[in-house]
């Protein structure tokens, strides 16, 4: 009994999607880019620019100051990352 439970209980945790309940927030996901290391901000850029894109939002001030902060960052890889992602996500006037 104690096995077929044990079973059941597997088969459920494969077979649940991935929900947004592991999706970090908005906020940590802005506190992550401003100061968790390099890898962690590029990371954390890269999925508010997802969530961006995917919301098909208009402009967003909170996301532009970011970037603007990002872009003078001392890593380089940062930077270039911020830039690239300024590109995607930002409206630029003709």
């Amino acid at each position: 009994e104690a096995a077929a439970r044990d079973a059941e209980a597997l088969n459920a945790l494969r077979e649940r999607p991935a929900g947004a309940a592991g999706e970090p927030s908005r906020a940590e996901l802005f506190r992550r880019a401003r100061g968790d290391g390099a890898k962690a901000a590029k990371d954390a850029l890269s999925r508010l620019a997802e969530r961006h894109e995917e919301a098909g939002a208009g402009a967003d001030p909170e996301l532009a100051d970011l970037l603007a902060t990002l872009i003078v960052h001392p890593e380089t890889k940062v930077r270039l990352h911020a830039h690239r992602v300024s590109r995607r996500v930002l409206d630029r006037s003709a």
